[in-house]
């Protein structure tokens, strides 16, 4: 059974919460590293065990917002006011998460189809 839209809505607020705390930690790694608080194997282990966390939070987010997204039912107009809004921040977004954070809300996913030295690229919009 698939779980319904507000508890993947608090899901999703759950796990983005905890990926900035791990991101703030690291932070904080690199930070008490620079100010020589550890030494060079301590701070490569503990970058290293955020960095996993971290990646793999990243990933658990995906597959949570991936589950979001299909069972959700958008309407033209939803379709509509999302490439509008998509247009009208693209060129205001600096930050990559940002403007990837955006890509995401219209496109569902890019295929690329290797045909020896040929790759096609698909774009499935959402």
């Amino acid at each position: 059974m698939t779980p319904s839209f507000e508890a993947l809505t608090t899901q999703i607020d759950s796990i983005e919460s905890l990926l900035k705390k791990y991101v703030k930690v690291l932070e904080t790694v690199n930070d008490a590293y620079e100010l020589e608080d550890y030494t060079r194997e301590e701070w490569l282990t503990r970058k290293s065990k955020w960095q996993k966390l971290i990646e793999q939070t990243k990933d658990e987010l995906y597959e949570t917002r991936k589950i979001y997204s299909s069972n959700q039912q958008v309407t033209v107009e939803e379709h509509r006011e999302n490439l509008l809004h998509f247009f009208e921040n693209i060129t205001k977004m600096t930050a990559a998460d940002q403007r990837n954070d955006l890509y995401k809300t219209v496109i569902d996913s890019i295929v690329y189809l290797h045909n020896g030295n040929t790759i096609a690229v698909k774009i499935n919009f959402k």
